[in-house]
């Protein structure tokens, strides 16, 4: 069975993203760019405020895991140094 090109539908080979209709190596622009409605909606996520509470939220988290690490040090150490005093 014989497999057809078809030359129209193909993209251009030098295009990392596929993203450009070939047209016989004529000069072409994107097929999307800073005005398509899905990279509008995906730079309005990108917001100060959302920036800010990712932000906020891995500094809790490292701060949580420092003072988590501080504790069963402290901890470990009572352990060790006061074994005396605990009556089993």
């Amino acid at each position: 069975m014989e497999q057809k090109y078809d030359r129209p539908k193909a993209m251009a080979e030098e295009e990392p993203n596929q993203n450009v209709p070939d047209n016989g190596g004529a000069e072409t622009k994107p097929l999307w760019g800073p005005q398509h409605a899905g990279a509008k909606e995906l730079a309005s996520q990108y917001t100060f405020g959302n920036l800010l509470r990712f932000f906020k939220f891995y500094f809790d988290t490292f701060v949580d895991f420092c003072l988590t690490a501080c504790m069963r040090f402290k901890v470990s150490v009572n352990a060790v140094f006061c074994l005396d005093i605990v009556q089993l």
